[in-house]
């Protein structure tokens, strides 16, 4: 492969990286507009009003619960996995909060 075509490829990856930071971005600041900073900073939330979420979330054709053999259930979309430590018959708060457990509050203020 010449140089011309590393530092293509090497420029076109970088221009492909910083549009996806910027979709990243946007993502985190659609989630603080839908979360308060109380249930960000608690990871608290309502357990009817989040089954009733999962329930829309799960109207979603590209994304399911599945019952695991390590933990009780596990949301599966595209490429990610998500461990929900709670079955699936009872999707609330909790399981809410495994969601979003890998997603820090820090990114999500540093949005805006």
């Amino acid at each position: 492969m010449s140089n011309v075509e590393r530092y293509y490829k090497a420029l076109k990856t970088a221009v492909d990286l910083q549009q996806k930071q910027y979709e990243v971005k946007e993502l985190m600041r659609e989630l603080s507009d839908n979360l308060t900073v109380a249930e960000l900073k608690r990871r608290s939330f309502n357990d009817d009003d989040a089954n009733k979420a999962f329930e829309l979330l799960l109207n979603d054709n590209d994304i399911y619960i599945d019952e695991s053999m390590y933990v009780s259930s596990i949301l599966i979309y595209k490429d990610v996995n998500i461990n929900l430590h709670i079955d699936k018959s009872s999707l609330n708060g909790s399981a809410m909060r495994c969601v979003l457990k890998d997603i820090s509050n820090k990114d999500i203020f540093d949005a805006y």
